[in-house]
C-alpha cells in the first residue's frame, strides 16, 4: 500500500505510546506487524534527515551550528509575535549565511515527509482494534482513533446508498 511517509511515522509514534494489551491476539499480532512496518519507515526517515543535515551543514563550524539551532528552537517555541520578530531579525543579522541553508533544509524535509512510500500492512478489523484501545484507555477518542489508523483497517464493503427517502421528499 502507498502511504505518505509522515502518516506512517505518525502512526508508528501513536502505536508506540498506546496500551495495546487489551487487543485480541489476532488483532494484536497484526497491529505489531504494522508497528514494525511503520518503525522501518520512521527509521529510514531519521536516516535521511541525518544525511541531509550532514550534507547541508558540512562547511559550518559545530559551535555555530549548535548556537544557530538553539536559537531556531527558541524562535519556533516563542508565541509572542514581537519577540519572534526580534529573534528573526537577530538571526538574519548574525546567521545570514545559514538561513538559506536552513530554508532548503526545511523544504527538503517537507518533500521527504510528503513522499508516498510503499508499505506492507496487515489489515485489521476496525471495530476490534477500537474496542481494544478503548478498553486500555477509557477516555480514548474513538473518532480520532478511527481517523488516525484508517490506512490499516479492512475496507468495508461498499453498499449501494438508498436515496428513496430523498427522492420521495423531492417530488
Amino acid at each position: 500500500m502507498k502511504i505518505r511517509r509522515h502518516i506512517a511515522v505518525m502512526m508508528y509514534q501513536q502505536l508506540g505510546s498506546m496500551a495495546l494489551g487489551h487487543l485480541e491476539s489476532e488483532t494484536l499480532e497484526a497491529v505489531i506487524d504494522n508497528f514494525n512496518a511503520f518503525r522501518k519507515v520512521a527509521e529510514d526517515f531519521d536516516t535521511l534527515k541525518e544525511e541531509l543535515h550532514k550534507r547541508l551543514y558540512v562547511n559550518v563550524a559545530e559551535e555555530k551550528k549548535t548556537t544557530f539551532f538553539n536559537l531556531v528552537a527558541k524562535y519556533e517555541a516563542e508565541m509572542d509575535m514581537e519577540k519572534r520578530e526580534a529573534m528573526w531579525e537577530m538571526m538574519q543579522r548574525n546567521f545570514a549565511d545559514l538561513l538559506p541553508i536552513y530554508e532548503k533544509h526545511l523544504s527538503v524535509i517537507v518533500s521527504l515527509a510528503n513522499k508516498e512510500v510503499d508499505i506492507e500492512l496487515t489489515e485489521v478489523d476496525e471495530d476490534e482494534f477500537i474496542k481494544g484501545v478503548v478498553k486500555g484507555a477509557k477516555d480514548a477518542p474513538v473518532l480520532e482513533i478511527r481517523a488516525a489508523f484508517a490506512p490499516m483497517f479492512k475496507k468495508a464493503e461498499k453498499k449501494n446508498d438508498d436515496f428513496s427517502e430523498l427522492d420521495e421528499l423531492l417530488k
